[in-house]
């Protein structure tokens, strides 16, 4: 009986893919691995709720990231590159107002706290980043 149970289980195993994960086809996989020193100047709107930084780095994704501090303990973080078309130079997100809109003809715009495009006939959302606090040290990564 544990035989057949064993194999019952190692079928089902085998048989689960995660294929239902829905992939973007206009953003590539970029390595994205930095850190933000919270003791930086530059970096003080993000020591209260609500507040943001933009960081366009090399390192820092497509065309940059975007970080914002939700309350203190959570953090998000997203890319700034529009995920609802090709990579073009206009692709390049503006941020102003808790709003992140793309530079081409579209002017797809974005929810900065939730990365959700404003028209909800978009397909895709903002490519979220996970970000780990440690003391004043955050450390973004995907």
């Amino acid at each position: 009986m544990k035989y057949i149970l064993s194999i019952i289980s190692l079928l089902l195993f085998i048989s689960c893919a995660d294929d239902d994960r829905i992939q973007n086809p206009y953003l590539p996989n970029v390595a994205v691995n930095f850190q933000v020193n919270l003791n930086l100047p530059q970096f003080n709107e993000l020591d209260f709720p609500g507040g943001s930084a933009v960081l366009r780095r090399e390192d820092t994704g497509i065309y940059g990231t975007y970080i914002r501090n939700i309350d203190n303990t959570t953090f998000v973080a997203f890319e700034l590159t529009d995920p609802n078309h090709k990579i073009q130079a206009c692709s390049s997100l503006n941020v102003a107002n808790e709003k992140a809109t793309c530079g081409c003809s579209d002017a797809n715009s974005y929810n900065l706290i939730f990365g959700q495009p404003e028209d909800s006939s978009l397909p895709y959302s903002l490519k979220a980043y996970r970000v780990q606090k440690q003391g004043n040290i955050l450390t973004i990564t995907n």
